[in-house]
């Protein structure tokens, strides 16, 4: 624990305030995605593109926080976990269920921005 609060003392503000973000999107985003069905909102939208973008920009907010591109591909496999662990958890909510189609449009939302992350670290390793 002392390593991580060092850890966390060592950001700048805007990464301090981008990790509780970070944290407030996951809490949000689980609290959703873990709904009855009867208390989900219904949205205009294909559900899918939905989940494409939650899961973009959930990994968008980890992009300050990654320095290097191992820590970016750990952050992609976490939010690609979190992202299946709530669809298995549907299961166990009322009138939901899991979804392998859901599952993908998180992965992809989240490739999506672990590749605007990586294109980022190439601009700045050529500057």
């Amino acid at each position: 624990m002392r390593g991580a609060l060092q850890s966390f003392a060592s950001l700048t503000l805007f990464q301090k305030l981008t990790l509780i973000a970070l944290v407030i999107y996951a809490a949000i985003l689980g609290y959703a995605t873990l709904l009855p069905a009867q208390e989900v909102p219904t949205v205009n939208v294909w559900d899918k593109a939905l989940h494409f973008a939650a899961y973009m920009n959930f990994m968008l907010l980890t992009l300050p926080l990654s320095t290097t591109r191992r820590a970016l591909w750990r952050g992609f496999w976490l939010i690609v976990a979190f992202g299946a662990a709530g669809e298995l958890l549907q299961e166990l909510s009322p009138g939901r269920q899991a979804s392998a189609m859901d599952l993908v449009a998180n992965a992809l939302g989240a490739l999506t921005a672990y590749i605007i992350g990586r294109w980022g670290f190439q601009i700045g390793k050529t500057s």
